[in-house]
């Protein structure tokens, strides 16, 4: 989640710029901000229901990526509710291929938000457009274990009754994980639509 890579394949409409939303990487209102026992230090994406931020935990400097919700769509409760469905979904489908939720709520200001896992790697969009630009492709048995690892967790939550409904490479994140075949694992994003 370092890259404010949904940008680039939204609407301008979707995405509206203010004081308090400021580039990636670049501090703005949220920043210092304290939820729980967790600071948020850096604002490392933005969509169009919200802005992702870092925020690492005050004593066992655990970093995690907080969601939130911009604060006129926390004031419309179905909103806040399909917004909060995203976290539910994903507690539902434990699978090392799906992002993990710590936490979700609201703050003291009514904005909803939702806790995860920090993932250090990039989109699979951000993947296939270097490949393409090298001249490259992604490779035979990288795109096998691609769509074994994204079938894989499409399965379980299929098992659960949840559907994604926004499949996609840039809801796909690829990370390193030693213990994966070929070193990575995939990380399914994104469940704000999910039913």
């Amino acid at each position: 989640m370092g890259r404010d890579w949904r940008r680039r394949n939204h609407p301008k409409d979707c995405i509206t710029m203010s004081a308090q939303q400021s580039p990636a990487g670049t501090p703005d209102s949220m920043t210092g901000r304290k939820i729980g026992h967790y600071t948020i230090t850096r604002r490392i994406g933005q969509g169009g229901m919200g802005v992702v931020y870092e925020a690492i935990h005050d004593k066992i400097k655990q970093r995690v990526a907080i969601k939130v919700l911009h604060k006129e769509m926390s004031k419309d409760d179905k909103v806040v509710q399909r917004f909060f469905n995203e976290a539910n979904a994903i507690s539902m489908a434990q699978h090392s291929s799906i992002v993990k939720i710590m936490d979700y709520g609201q703050i003291e200001d009514g904005t909803a938000y939702i806790m995860m896992e920090f993932l250090e790697g990039e989109p699979l969009l951000t993947r296939l457009e270097r490949a393409q630009e090298q001249g490259t492709g992604l490779g035979l048995q990288m795109v096998v274990e691609i769509g074994r690892q994204t079938a894989a967790a499409l399965a379980l939550i299929h098992e659960k009754n949840i559907v994604h409904r926004d499949l996609k490479p840039e809801n796909i994140f690829v990370v390193p994980d030693s213990i994966a075949p070929l070193g990575e694992r995939v990380k399914l994003l994104d469940f704000g639509i999910a039913k």
